[in-house]
């Protein structure tokens, strides 16, 4: 019996702390959904494009796209996600962006110099949209930071529904209460799945 209490004790801590950490992440994507989904109710900002050429008093190695990259980013300080491409007129193209702002990267067939495309768009919709679709590891330290935190998220939801449903059934007195929170809930859930599929 005395086991069970400590059990129980610990699972509505667990419960409990899953929460609070959920709550951040829950009211971050509320708040970044709401700002996506009603973007007429939020000031639009300016988009702004500046062109700026660069000459390149170095060879650069085309064989490591990744490095090339990398060079570039540190040599004009850009910072962000980065992906590359070579295109069908031998020329290499770099897109590096973040949350608000997008540098297109374009090198010439002769790898003399490059051409970065700047825009700038900081309407509040643009950079929730940006910062409510950010995922995955790479781009900087920060981008991991965030994917850590991603997933240490999706396991407190876990962590929340499991003990969660361990409190529920041993409240003998909400069971059925519980029944008609929890089966319509379940319900929707499997007609969006069937509907988004």
């Amino acid at each position: 019996m005395a086991n069970w209490i400590v059990f129980h004790k610990i699972n509505r801590r667990l419960h409990f702390f899953a929460s609070i950490f959920i709550v951040v992440f829950a009211l971050f994507y509320a708040i970044t959904g709401l700002i996506i989904s009603n973007y007429k109710w939020f000031p639009e900002g300016e988009i702004t494009t500046t062109v700026d050429r660069h000459a390149l008093n170095y060879k650069p190695d085309t064989t490591n796209l990744a490095n090339f990259g990398y060079e570039i980013k540190q040599q004009f300080a850009l910072s962000g996600r980065m992906v590359y491409q070579h295109n069908k007129d031998n020329s290499i193209s770099f897109l590096i962006y973040r949350p608000g702002i997008r540098n297109e990267i374009l090198v010439n067939q002769a790898l003399d110099s490059i051409a970065i495309k700047r825009i700038e768009n900081t309407s509040t919709h643009e950079i929730a949209k940006r910062l409510h679709r950010t995922y995955g590891f790479k781009g900087g330290w920060k981008y991991v930071l965030w994917a850590i935190l991603y997933d240490i998220t999706a396991l407190a939801f876990i962590l929340f529904a499991i003990t969660g449903l361990i409190i529920w059934f041993k409240r003998r007195k909400i069971f059925r209460l519980g029944w008609i929170v929890l089966l319509p809930t379940i319900i929707l859930a499997l007609i969006m799945i069937y509907y988004l599929h």
